[in-house]
């Protein structure tokens, strides 16, 4: 693999240029849009091309002297990553404080450090924010807000300095909330789609028919190649072909050559013979993933390769960088026993070897992420039942601490203490959560006590009223004895006692029904207070564009709500989960 003169899994860069083809449209529209503003957000599918249409079609589109480009990933906090790598382009630094609880406006000086790297290099900057739904996804509420006052001063100020955002158009939606920090953010777009089969069909031809790789193979009938490639990999609804796809299969197409020889110094010969029928293009990288897992298990045991590479994905299956530290979090938090630090360093570098990982360095930190983001979408797809179960405990347990973080003094039923204790089996219950299940649970006892203890209180006290009616009753009655010739009287006080006693029944009886409704009614207040903050949740996750997250939440509200289904809010979920085809919980 280390040999193969394909791209695989890695994008094009500058110096790939004689061999960027098919996107010549592309790069001229991105040339002439980037003219004349500050910020371009760079937006498509995944595997459709972006960090390669900037890196090497852009690139090339502007002459030495007119491009200076830094790329920055989010890394722990965008903010910090900002600093540090702009510090690294300076020829005098700043000296950069602790960022992390620093307010917006105690941050060093941005315009100081672009204008000091103007200065050195003379050159215009270029910040390039590659797989920028990091920050969207992983960043917390700070860090956007911050990222995105410093994004809006750039865009305001004269600095001899753009920002292209690179990203995942899936979650562009969630970019909507910032607009109050940035209110340009969307001013400038470019979108990038994936290429037409004609046009898949003449980079595969281009490719293997490029002079520079005629000393590496040699092709036999090439248009039957293209042919046979492209009719596999098509998208029946758009005609459109995944590029990455292709990559890793002429990648294995060239394995599968040298593979052939007869000897080792034989020519390598691409040929039509080499295809199979059975091959699935679309599903190339998830074969090629099993296999490499296959191959891993007898040295690093079944799991925990997969396990490894799940720690470097987020829950939407975005790839995150990682350290050896945080894969070892990862297993502690998933209650997993720790592989030895030796074993997972030799894993870490087997995987590299295959081209799965990419290695990284972060300031004096190794790091690894996925080679691809089409790649971490596969590895989310691989997950073991086991690890599904992992990850929806997760997200139930994130919706109640995003609860809990917006009230801190909600509480949960009985079911929903129920629900969330059905997930401790399989990952442990966040101590924040945890505490939250005690109190709730404290309080449910407490209200089971309290109206004990109000029920017993009016038997004893309808006990005690019975009790002197009788002994009224019985004085009247021997005085009524005593005074014989009084009896009519006596009679009357009778019928009179009586009827007392039954009024005291009565509003003993009143006082009870009364005692029950107003906790009824508290306890319909605090469904519903629950209920709506969930809802409220929901709709901030739909507004989002996390609708899978949204349908979750607004089921747990609407369980949390079952027994009033008669009520507005209850009936106003159950048409947004009807509007959202929400699954059954």
């Amino acid at each position: 693999m280390d040999n193969s003169p394909f791209k695989f899994l890695d994008a094009y860069g500058k110096q790939d240029v004689d061999i960027f083809f098919g996107r010549k449209k592309e790069t001229r529209d991105l040339f002439q849009t980037i003219q004349g503003v500050k910020h371009l957000l760079v937006f498509g599918p995944s595997g459709a091309g972006k960090t390669s249409l900037i890196n090497c079609g852009l690139r090339n589109q502007f002459s030495i002297t007119d491009w200076y480009a830094i790329s920055i990933r989010r890394g722990v906090n965008i903010i910090e990553s900002v600093y540090r790598t702009l510090n690294k382009h300076a020829e005098q630094p700043l000296e950069i404080p602790d960022l992390e609880n620093l307010p917006f406006d105690q941050h060093p000086p941005f315009r100081a450090l672009i204008n000091r790297i103007y200065e050195y290099e003379y050159k215009p900057i270029y910040l390039l924010f590659d797989q920028f739904e990091e920050l969207l996804i992983s960043g917390s509420h700070t860090e956007k807000v911050i990222f995105f006052k410093l994004l809006d001063q750039l865009v305001r100020e004269r600095l001899p300095c753009k920002v292209i955002l690179i990203m995942r158009e899936e979650f562009i939606g969630h970019l909507s909330g910032f607009e109050r920090y940035c209110p340009h953010i969307f001013d400038h777009r470019f979108r990038l789609e994936k290429m037409r089969i004609k046009d898949v069909q003449g980079v595969i031809r281009k490719t293997l028919m490029h002079p520079g790789f005629q000393d590496t193979f040699q092709v036999a009938d090439v248009d039957e190649m293209v042919h046979q490639i492209t009719t596999n990999n098509v998208d029946e609804h758009h005609q459109q072909i995944e590029l990455t796809h292709i990559q890793v299969y002429l990648n294995l197409l060239w394995q599968r050559a040298i593979d052939r020889r007869a000897q080792p110094g034989d020519a390598i010969l691409l040929s039509p013979s080499l295809l199979n029928k059975q091959d699935d293009l679309p599903g190339i990288l998830k074969s090629f993933l099993e296999t490499q897992l296959a191959e891993l298990a007898p040295t690093y045991s079944k799991d925990i390769p997969l396990e490894v590479l799940v720690s470097m994905i987020t829950e939407q299956d975005t790839k995150v960088q990682q350290s050896l530290a945080g894969i070892q979090a990862h297993f502690s938090a998933n209650d997993l026993e720790q592989p030895p630090q030796r074993k997972l360093r030799s894993l870490l570098q087997a995987f590299v070897q295959r081209k799965i990982l990419r290695p990284i360095r972060f300031g004096n930190e190794a790091r690894h992420e996925i080679s691809h983001d089409t790649l971490a979408k596969v590895i989310g797809e691989s997950r073991t039942s086991e690890m599904e179960l992992r990850r929806k405990a997760q997200s139930v347990y994130q919706v109640y601490l995003d609860a809990l973080a917006e009230n801190n003094q909600i509480l949960l039923s009985q079911p929903e203490i129920d629900r969330i204790r059905g997930f401790a089996e399989v990952k442990t219950v966040p101590k924040e959560l945890e505490k939250l299940l005690e109190d709730s649970r404290q309080a449910i006892q407490q209200d089971i006590q309290q109206e004990a203890q109000k029920k017993a209180k009016a038997l004893q006290a309808q006990a005690d009223r019975e009790r002197d009616l009788r002994k009224k009753a019985e004085s009247n009655a021997t005085r009524a004895r005593r005074l014989t010739g009084l009896a009519s009287l006596v009679s009357i006080v009778a019928v009179i006692v009586a009827g007392v006693a039954f009024n005291y029944y009565h509003e003993s009886e009143d006082a009870k029904d009364h005692a029950e409704d107003e906790l009824k009614k508290r306890i319909l207040s605090e469904k519903l207070a629950a209920g709506r903050s969930l809802a409220n949740n929901a709709k901030r996750y739909a507004d989002l564009g996390e609708l899978e997250k949204a349908c979750e939440v607004y089921r747990i509200a609407q369980d949390t709500l079952q027994h009033y289904d008669k009520t507005l809010l209850y009936q106003d979920i159950q048409a947004r989960i009807e509007e959202l085809s929400c699954p059954p919980f």
